[in-house]
């Protein structure tokens, strides 16, 4: 991963980083019902509740050559569910 970061000084410096893998899981069910008029879709998003992963700065231009950081990079809010209700109405 590539990305540019400001320090103290608000001088920009590029730093190329890593991320752990993950694994991103998703499910749902559907049934209808009424000739096919109505549908009803329960699911999960995120079964695997991933919320961030660790990122770690290999090397930095412009930075210690011996120092290494690591940080945690957001990828969601974790685990939630749904309900989807359908109609469809034909003319």
């Amino acid at each position: 991963m590539q990305e540019f970061e400001s320090d103290v000084n608000d001088a920009s410096k590029f730093v190329l980083s890593e991320i752990d893998s993950y694994n991103w899981l998703d499910a749902s069910v559907r049934k209808r019902f009424f000739d096919e008029k109505f549908e009803v879709m329960i699911g999960a998003r995120n079964l695997l509740n991933v919320i961030d992963v660790r990122r770690s700065k290999a090397s930095s231009i412009g930075g210690s050559a011996h120092a290494t950081t690591s940080n945690n990079m957001m990828l969601g809010y974790g685990r939630s569910y749904f309900l989807k209700l359908t109609y469809n109405i034909n003319f």
